[in-house]
C-alpha cells in the first residue's frame, strides 16, 4: 500500500504530538496544587486518569492509545474507532477504578 506524501506528514505529525507533546503535560491530583510524583505510564490506574480534568483527561487516553498502538508494532489506526474507543474507556473506568489504565485500554482496543 502506498502512502501519498500527505499521510506521511499527518502520521508523523500525529505521533510527534503523542511522543514529545502529552509527554510534557502533568498529571495533577484531586487538590490541584502538588503534582502527583513522577510514574512510568504502566503504573497509572483509571482512577489517576479519572481525576484529571477533561483536557488533560483527553490528552492522557490520547496518550494511551498511542503508546497501545506503540506495543502492537503498528502505525496504522481509524480515528472513528479509537473516538469510539475513548468513550468506552471512560466509562470503563468508572466502573473499574483499580484497574491500570493501560490494561482497560487494551481490553478496549483489541
Amino acid at each position: 500500500m502506498m502512502y501519498t506524501t500527505h499521510s506521511k506528514l499527518k502520521t508523523i505529525t500525529l505521533f510527534m504530538v503523542i511522543f514529545l507533546v502529552i509527554p510534557a503535560i502533568s498529571f495533577t491530583n484531586e487538590d490541584q496544587t502538588k503534582p502527583m510524583s513522577p510514574k512510568n505510564v504502566i503504573q497509572y490506574s483509571c482512577k489517576d486518569i479519572m481525576k484529571l480534568d477533561e483536557n488533560t483527561r483527553v490528552l492522557a487516553v490520547t496518550f494511551l492509545h498511542g503508546y497501545n498502538l506503540g506495543k502492537k508494532g503498528t502505525t496504522k489506526f481509524n480515528r472513528a474507532k479509537l473516538s469510539d474507543a475513548s468513550y468506552k474507556f471512560v466509562d470503563y473506568c468508572k466502573d473499574h477504578p483499580k484497574e491500570r489504565a493501560l490494561s482497560a485500554i487494551g481490553r478496549i482496543v483489541k
